[in-house]
């Protein structure tokens, strides 16, 4: 039975799209060393987002 779920689950388009991936989480952070002030610069970019009424 298993092994016909690993073929349905890999034959299926939205089972592959939303199953989440079987990885180890992502490290530890570090901090980023920098020699003088603004010399590496963090954003985060969002959007575009839909237009409400209120």
């Amino acid at each position: 039975m298993r092994r016909d779920v690993a073929d349905y689950v890999r034959a299926c388009i939205l089972c592959q799209q939303y199953k989440p991936a079987n990885q180890k989480p992502g490290g530890l952070m570090k901090p980023i060393i920098v020699s003088e002030p603004w010399h590496t610069v963090g954003i985060d970019i969002t959007g575009p987002f839909t237009k409400t009424r209120r």
